[in-house]
């Protein structure tokens, strides 16, 4: 984050977008918080008002204003916070469009201020004044999660941190896990049936693809139920609609972003247990 938001003129300041977070399940908002400075060390400068506006490419998700009555920006600065109400159907426009790992807001702010010298004991009169400032924000997607959507009590996320060891096999491995990082491409980009097949892909680089990957196994009756289990999971993916090598249609059912989720999701389990198993690893 850290975007700087510039307002000349005399009372010339500067606000930097330090983050933002959900809060309030009855009533949603955002609040966005600010830390700014004037621009000249012998200036003070009061925010009566600010505004702000905040835009998804050409919709307006919200509006608010300044959470404090007023703010003292001195020479070592001052911090503030904009509430924006929301609604439900923000979030879930948000998440229909959230196809990278960023996410590009755009911020208008206009502020209400009021500013005099004060230097070497002299201290002039208040002038007012009103002052505007656009910039674009971005906004990770990790933290729009954690920090936006959770807060907001909207779903439940489970993260599970996946290590993936080296296999012994590394140019079959980098193989699998290049075909598991295009489907995390094509997931972004809304490419979902690209996502299933991507996917099954990436097991069918696996080092004993596609009956002997769990062939390390000891356990005869174990290692009966992953082949099972893996091969339920591909053969999901696999009938997923997509376009074949032919140019044609291949698979069964349209695939959804949810399928693509749930694929990707899968795949991800899959490669992080079997890199286990290849390395010996409990």
């Amino acid at each position: 984050m850290g975007t700087d938001f510039y307002f000349p003129g005399n009372a010339a300041f500067n606000l930097t977008f330090d983050s933002i977070r959900g809060e309030g399940r009855v009533a949603p908002r955002l609040v966005l918080s600010f830390s700014g400075r004037p621009v000249m060390e012998q200036t003070r400068v009061d925010v009566d008002q600010l505004r702000a506006e905040l835009w998804l490419d050409t919709e307006m998700l919200g509006s608010g204003s300044m959470r404090e009555v007023t703010v003292h920006l001195l020479r070592h600065g001052g911090n503030l916070q904009v509430v924006v109400p929301i609604s439900r159907d923000v979030l879930r426009y948000v998440d229909d469009r959230l196809r990278t790992d960023y996410l590009s807001l755009r911020l208008d702010l206009r502020a209400g201020v009021r500013w005099r010298h004060e230097s070497d004991g002299q201290v002039g009169e208040w002038t007012d004044g009103d002052a505007f400032s656009q910039a674009t924000v971005l906004v990770t997607r990790s933290d729009w999660v954690m920090n936006v959507v959770a807060p907001l009590g909207v779903e439940e996320f489970v993260l599970i941190e996946l290590p993936i060891p080296p296999s012994p096999d590394r140019e079959r491995w980098k193989e699998s896990l290049g075909h598991l990082a295009e489907a995390e491409q094509f997931y972004h980009q809304g490419n979902d049936p690209e996502v299933l097949h991507r996917c099954y892909a990436a097991f069918e680089a696996l080092e004993g693809a596609p009956k002997d990957i769990f062939a390390l196994e000891s356990d005869p009756d174990k290692r009966s139920r992953l082949d099972e289990a893996l091969k339920s999971a591909k053969t999901y993916m696999h009938s997923g609609r997509h376009v074949s090598g032919a140019g044609g249609q291949s698979g069964g059912f349209a695939v959804d972003h949810r399928d693509a989720a749930f694929a990707l999701g899968q795949t991800k389990i899959w490669l992080s247990y079997i890199a286990r198993l290849l390395q010996g690893l409990h």
